[in-house]
C-alpha cells in the first residue's frame, strides 16, 4: 500500500491512519452442534403455542389492573412488550436444540407463523420482527447463500421489500454473526435475479441508508465479500463508486437547478474513499491489471487530478490521469484531463500563438458569443452564469431565494354562490336530503370532519363544486380525515379550483397526487399538518408539480408542517414555477413555553416558514 506524502490532503492523511489498521477476514464456519438435540417444525410450533397459552394466563390475571391504569395507547405498548418478551423466551428455549439441518422451506414456515412478513417500509420500532429474523439466523446458522435464498423467498411469497428486510435484520437487538457476509450475498443474488431493480446505484444507496440508521456495518467488508462473489473488479468498482456518490454532499444552498432531482455536482469525501480502497487493496489480492480496472471504474469523474494522483498511489498507479477520467467542471466548460494535457503540450511542443480573430471579452459559456458581465467571477454573460451550479454574486444573490413569499389569496373565491357553511354536524344533516348544487363548501374550525362528512357533502354537489375548505391548524379538526375522503374528492369534483385541507395529517402522497391529476383547474391547494403533528406528504408528491402539465393554473401552494418535504425540493420548484407562490416550513405553537423558547433563541413567530 502506497504512502501519502507529508503535507498532502488532510482527509487522505486521516483516512490513511484509519485504513492502516489490519482487520481479519471473517470466518463464517459455524460452531459445533455437539450435545444438542434436533428439533422439528412441529416441536417448535408446539413450544411457541405453549408459551403463548402461559402468557395469556398471566395477562388474564392482570387484566383488571391494566384496564384501570392504562389507556388504549398504553395497551398497545404493553402488547408489544409482551410479544417481544414472548419471542425472547421462545428462542431461549430452542437454543439447546439443533436447527442447522433445517431446509429453507422449513425455516420460512417457522418465520411466517411467528410474524407478518409483508413489510413495505422499514420500521425501526418493529422490534418483534427484528428479533424473529435475527434470532432465527443466529440459531439456524446458515451459509450466506441460504440466507439470500430465504430472503428472496420471503419477497416472492409475501411481497416484502428486500431493502426493508435487510434493514430489519440489521436492527436486531443482538447482532447476527458475520452480518456483512450475509448482506453481501443477499445483494449479489438480488443483482443477478432483479437486474433492473438492484442496480449499482440501488446497492450504494442501501448501504448509505444502513449507515444513516446507525447500524454497525463495515461497508468495506461488504464490498470485499461482494467482490469475491462477483469476481469482476470493474463491476465492484461501479458499486463502490455509487456508494461514494450516495455518501457525498451537495450544496443545496447554492443550488440553482430547476428539475425535480438536483443535478449539482456531488462532493465525494476522498478520505472515505481512501479507507475503502485501502481495505479492498489489502483483502482482494488483485494483480496490477485488476487493480487498474477497479480504480478506473471506482473513480470515474469523481475527483480532480490532484486527488486522483494521491489515491492512485494506493494501487501503485503512476499516472492516473492517463487511465482515469477526472471530474468535469461544468461551470467553466472544460475537462480537467484535457486542460492538463493542453498545458503540457503548450509548454513542451509549441510556443503560444495569437489567434487570427481574437475576442478579448467573450463569454466563456459553451458556444456563447455574448460578452461577459463586468465583475463576473466566471467571465460569463448573465444567461450562462445562471445556468451553472454556483452563479456569482454579480448575477444572482444567493440570499434572495430565502425571502418568504407574499401569498395573496384570490378574493373572488369568497364571492362564489351558492355557498354553505357547516359549523357542526347538525348543519350537514339538516340539508343532506336537499340536492342543492352548492359551488362552495366550508367546514367550520370547530367541526371535527370525518370521511363520511366529506363524502356526504361532496355527493350534494358533485362536479358543481368549485371551493372546498375544511380543518383548522388551531383546533386540529382535520386530523380525522384519511385518504378515503381525499380520493372521493378527486373522483367527483373535476371542476374544483380551490382545496384547503388544513391540519389533515392523514392525507398521503397517493391521495394528493390523485387530486393533482383529476382536478386540472386547481388554482389554490393547501395540504398542511399542524404545530403538534406533521403531515404525511413527502418529496415524491411535490415533485409531480415539476411537470408543467400538472395543475397548469396553480397559483398558490401551502404545504406547511410537512416534515418529509425537504426545503431544497421546494426551492427547486420555485425556480421551475416562478409565478407559483409556495409557503412551506413549520408553524409555531400558541403555547407560552414555545414563545419563551423562541425568545431565548432570538427568533420570532413565522421564522420557521420559507
Amino acid at each position: 500500500m502506497g504512502a501519502v506524502e507529508a503535507g498532502g490532503n488532510l482527509n487522505l492523511l486521516l483516512a490513511a491512519a484509519v485504513a492502516g489498521v489490519q482487520t481479519d477476514d471473517d470466518d463464517s464456519s459455524s460452531d459445533g452442534d455437539h450435545g444438542r438435540d434436533p428439533l422439528t417444525l412441529d416441536g417448535a410450533m408446539e413450544l411457541w403455542n405453549r408459551l403463548r397459552r402461559r402468557q395469556a394466563r398471566e395477562q388474564s390475571n392482570e387484566a383488571e389492573q391494566i384496564e384501570e391504569d392504562s389507556d388504549a395507547s398504553s395497551n398497545d405498548s404493553n402488547a408489544s412488550i409482551c410479544l417481544e418478551k414472548h419471542i425472547h423466551e421462545f428462542f431461549h428455549e430452542i437454543r439447546n436444540h439443533d436447527l442447522s439441518l433445517w431446509d429453507i422451506e422449513t425455516v420460512y414456515k417457522l418465520i411466517s407463523n411467528l410474524a407478518e412478513l409483508s413489510i413495505k417500509e422499514f420500521d425501526e420500532y418493529n422490534i418483534a420482527l427484528s428479533l424473529i429474523l435475527g434470532e432465527t439466523v443466529r440459531h439456524w446458522r446458515p451459509s450466506a447463500s441460504n440466507t439470500a435464498e430465504l430472503f428472496l423467498k420471503i419477497c416472492e411469497k409475501d411481497g416484502a421489500d428486500l431493502s426493508s428486510l435487510i434493514l430489519t435484520l440489521c436492527n436486531a437487538p443482538v447482532r447476527v454473526k458475520f452480518l456483512e457476509t450475509h448482506i453481501a450475498c443477499i445483494l449479489t443474488v438480488a443483482q443477478r435475479t432483479f437486474t433492473k431493480e438492484w442496480s449499482a446505484e440501488a446497492v450504494g444507496k442501501l448501504l448509505q441508508v444502513i449507515e444513516d440508521n446507525g447500524f454497525n456495518i463495515d461497508a468495506t467488508e461488504v464490498f470485499h465479500r461482494m467482490g469475491k462473489e462477483l469476481g469482476d473488479p470493474e463491476s465492484l468498482g461501479k458499486l463502490v463508486r455509487e456508494y461514494l456518490l450516495a455518501t457525498g454532499d451537495k450544496d443545496s444552498f447554492n443550488c440553482r437547478c430547476k428539475t425535480a432531482e438536483c443535478e449539482c455536482t456531488v462532493t465525494v469525501d476522498e478520505g472515505l474513499a481512501y479507507i475503502v480502497f485501502a481495505g479492498l487493496e489489502r483483502k482482494m489480492n488483485w494483480d496490477d491489471e485488476k487493480k487498474l480496472a477497479f480504480f478506473r471504474s471506482a473513480t470515474d469523474t469523481l475527483w480532480a487530478p490532484d486527488v486522483l494522483n494521491e489515491l492512485g498511489e494506493l494501487f501503485s498507479i503512476k499516472d492516473p490521469m492517463n487511465v482515469c477520467q477526472p471530474r468535469v467542471d461544468k461551470r467553466l466548460n472544460w475537462n480537467a484531463k484535457e486542460f492538463v494535457k493542453a498545458e503540457e503540450r503548450a509548454a513542451t511542443e509549441r510556443p503560444y500563438t495569437k489567434p487570427n480573430n481574437p475576442r478579448k471579452y467573450q463569454c466563456k459559456g459553451s458556444r456563447c458569443s455574448n460578452q461577459p458581465k463586468k465583475g463576473c467571477e466566471f467571465e460569463m454573460c448573465g444567461r450562462c452564469c445562471k445556468k451553472i451550479a454556483e452563479p456569482c454574486s454579480v448575477h444572482d444573490d444567493a440570499f434572495s431565494v430565502f425571502e418568504p413569499p407574499v401569498f395573496e389569496r384570490n378574493l373572488s373565491f369568497y364571492m362564489i354562490e351558492p355557498k354553505v357553511f357547516f359549523s357542526s354536524r347538525d348543519d350537514l344533516d339538516d340539508i343532506s336530503g336537499i340536492p342543492t348544487p352548492f359551488r362552495s363548501i366550508t367546514f367550520g374550525s370547530e367541526f371535527s370532519v370525518r370521511d363520511d362528512d366529506v363524502i356526504k357533502a361532496v355527493d350534494l354537489c358533485k362536479d358543481n363544486l368549485v371551493v372546498l375548505e375544511l380543518g383548522s391548524s388551531d383546533t386540529g379538526t382535520g386530523v380525522w380525515l384519511s385518504d378515503v375522503a381525499v380520493h372521493h374528492i378527486a373522483s367527483n369534483c373535476p371542476n374544483l379550483r380551490k382545496l384547503r385541507l388544513e391540519s389533515v395529517t392523514g392525507a398521503t402522497d397517493a391521495a394528493v397526487i390523485d387530486v393533482m391529476y383529476r382536478c386540472p383547474l386547481m388554482e389554490e391547494l393547501e395540504v398542511s399538518g399542524h404545530d403538534r403533528s406533521s403531515g404525511s406528504l413527502t418529496d415524491e408528491c411535490i415533485k409531480r408539480l415539476f411537470d408543467m402539465s400538472v395543475l397548469p393554473n396553480l397559483k398558490g401552494l401551502i404545504i406547511t408542517d410537512q416534515m418529509r418535504v425537504r426545503h431544497d425540493v421546494v426551492y427547486r420548484l420555485r425556480r421551475r414555477r416562478p409565478k407559483l407562490k409556495i409557503i412551506a416550513g413549520d408553524t409555531d405553537s400558541d403555547s407560552m413555553a414555545h414563545s419563551m423558547v423562541l425568545g431565548m433563541m432570538g427568533m420570532c413567530y413565522g421564522d420557521g416558514l420559507y
